[in-house]
């Protein structure tokens, strides 16, 4: 098998008195689609936060290409993350909220970034809004937005936290297809979700966490369909009836 891309070792992290994180250890290869299921409070949005260098583990490290991530910010930037929310920036157009991070952050020409944003706007299927404010876009489309935003970073790694859980029912399917395609395409992704249907149909491998660790992981049949730990199974018949 390849080098991991991307290496958690023994990762720690609490919040005040609540240990959140609990020597967590995982690997991710390139290409590779991890999906992490689990309750909420499992610590599974605090995982993608402490990879993207949005929280600051206590203990452990991360590493991408074997350097330690904390030696070189220039690694997050290799680094896309999606949020359920969208966080995009209301006022100003899709082009700009899509432009504005490689112009500021990797400083490229605002021709490029013009021309950056385009291209993946029309990928996620957002070219003809390209002018529109993001406040006048509906769930689905912020979510494209957000993807293409991303994706104007060039990542290696793409993160996504609950990306269609802040969505109407109607509108997760625009998303999913979005990220299929992404798949397809070999961008490494790690997705935080509930969504178990696209587990199976597109993950390389899903984890289940409870308590800030990994209770079971494997294929996404094998932790889905015939789950090994109570733990996983009592979750799984709450969630899927």
């Amino acid at each position: 098998m390849n080098e991991p891309l991307l290496q958690l070792n023994n990762i720690s992290k609490s919040f005040g008195q609540i240990k959140v994180i609990n020597d967590f250890s995982l690997e991710v290869f390139p290409h590779e689609v991890l999906t992490i299921i689990g309750p909420s409070g499992s610590g599974k949005s605090t995982i993608l936060r402490l990879i993207n260098g949005l929280e600051t583990m206590d203990s452990g490290a991360i590493l991408f290409h074997g350097q330690n991530m904390k030696d070189s910010n220039k690694l997050n930037q290799l680094i896309g993350i999606v949020f359920q929310s969208f966080n995009l920036f209301p006022t100003i157009s899709v082009l700009d909220n899509c432009t504005l991070a490689p112009r500021v952050v990797k400083k490229i020409s605002k021709q490029k970034a013009n021309e950056l944003a385009i291209k993946h706007l029309n990928s996620v299927g957002m070219g003809q809004f390209i002018n529109a404010k993001a406040s006048t876009l509906s769930g689905g489309q912020k979510q494209r937005v957000a993807i293409a935003r991303a994706l104007c970073m060039e990542p290696e790694v793409l993160l996504f936290d609950e990306p269609t859980s802040a969505l109407d029912p109607e509108l997760v399917g625009e998303v999913l297809d979005v990220m299929k395609s992404l798949a397809k395409q070999g961008m490494t992704m790690i997705v935080v979700t509930h969504e178990m249907q696209f587990a199976l149909d597109v993950a390389s491998r899903v984890i289940f966490m409870d308590e800030g660790k990994i209770i079971e992981e494997g294929t996404p049949s094998d932790v889905l369909k015939t789950p090994k730990n109570e733990r996983t199974k009592r979750f799984l018949k709450r969630l899927l009836g």
